[in-house]
């Protein structure tokens, strides 16, 4: 005989695509990252490996499921269509294994989603799962793409839409980046007005309960990264150190932003609450790596691509990591390895874990 819902702990996870220790480290001895240091110097802030490949789509999903991507299922963006030259956008039903949010409403909990890549079609839930870029977005986030949409008109007819195509990544022009910092910086704002007014609305219809689960994923770390890295690191061979100040400086803006973002948002929740703060992978520049453009043979070119250093699991509340690449000699032309390899090996050889113990 059922005794009725689990008592779950409540726990907010707040996940900030693509970002990584290089920025936040220096930005917190900087004392820009208030809320992310103190969270740091409370709890515990620890870099882990991406998943193999080391992709939003399957990072995502490893962090949902437990799995890893030859488990659950998900290895790209998209996928071959078998017996066919062509490929197809990877949706959530080609994801094996049961969701944390599918596992914390099958508990008899409630929970909040918002942004979470991987996640459309959304499934049921009790709460409301706002899928991430990968959801349909002509003017702005539908209702429909949501899993109650309901719940979503009314915290979009208070906060506006989770949403809006305000910036076309492909047409990287003249101006681009004279504006598009500022673009993400108001879509941040946009974000964390609609968690809060979302928060507040599944308190009033559960009589001032909080969810027992609130996941709001951030993707603007991540497109400031690819889109601004050569401006912040003056390692990077494609940097121009005759760029505005507001370029040079947009990457840790956004960070500054975000900071402040997630100090608000787990105020509103509650800070006795457990906090995750986490990331997918990492950012940054890699010379001598080769990136072959997947379109044809005959358009294929080489140039320099970031390692994806992996996402920091960190409680009760710290920052986003990296991970490092482990190399070998003769391993792979260079010597690379994909990020984990090696914990992953000393994980399967016990002897390599106690170094120090006496053997035979």
């Amino acid at each position: 005989m059922s005794s009725g819902p689990e008592k779950l702990r409540p726990a907010l996870v707040l996940a900030l695509d693509g970002a990584t220790f290089d920025v936040i480290e220096p930005l917190v001895a900087a004392g820009r990252l208030p809320h992310l240091a103190a969270w740091m110097r409370a709890g515990t802030a620890r870099p882990l490996p991406s998943t193999t490949p080391p992709v939003t789509f399957p990072a995502w999903s490893y962090f949902m499921t437990g799995l890893e991507p030859g488990e659950h299922g998900i290895f790209d963006f998209s996928q071959k269509i078998p017996g066919r030259y062509r490929i197809r956008f990877v949706n959530s039903r080609d994801r094996q294994g049961e969701s944390l949010h599918a596992a914390v409403s099958r508990a008899g909990g409630r929970a909040l989603v918002l942004g979470l890549p991987a996640t459309y079609p959304p499934e049921p839930l009790e709460g409301l799962l706002v899928p991430g870029f990968d959801a349909p977005v002509s003017s702005a986030s539908d209702a429909t793409s949501s899993s109650n949409p309901d719940l979503y008109r009314r915290v979009a007819a208070r906060a506006g839409p989770w949403m809006r195509p305000d910036l076309d990544e492909g047409s990287t022009g003249e101006g681009f980046h004279e504006r598009a910092a500022s673009t993400l910086l108001s879509r941040i704002e946009r974000k964390t007005e609609f968690a809060l007014a979302a928060l507040d609305e599944m308190k009033s219809e559960a009589g001032g309960s909080r969810p027992d689960l609130v996941m709001l994923v951030f993707s603007e770390s991540d497109t400031i990264g690819h889109h601004y890295w050569r401006d912040h690191d003056p390692k990077s061979p494609r940097h121009d150190p005759s760029a505005s100040a507001h370029r040079r400086s947009a990457v840790a803006d956004i960070y500054a932003a975000l900071d402040q973002a997630c100090g608000r948002i787990r105020t509103a929740y509650g800070e006795d609450a457990l906090c995750v703060v986490l990331s997918d992978h990492g950012m940054g520049w890699g010379p001598g790596r080769a990136h072959t453009s997947p379109r044809s043979p005959s358009r294929a070119r080489y140039r320099g691509r970031a390692p994806r250093r992996g996402p920091s699991r960190l409680l009760p509340g710290a920052a986003p990591g990296r991970s490092r690449v482990r190399r070998r000699a003769g391993a792979r032309p260079g010597g690379a390895r994909s990020p984990g390899f090696e914990a992953r090996r000393r994980l399967r050889d016990p002897r390599s874990r106690f170094p120090h113990a006496r053997r035979g």
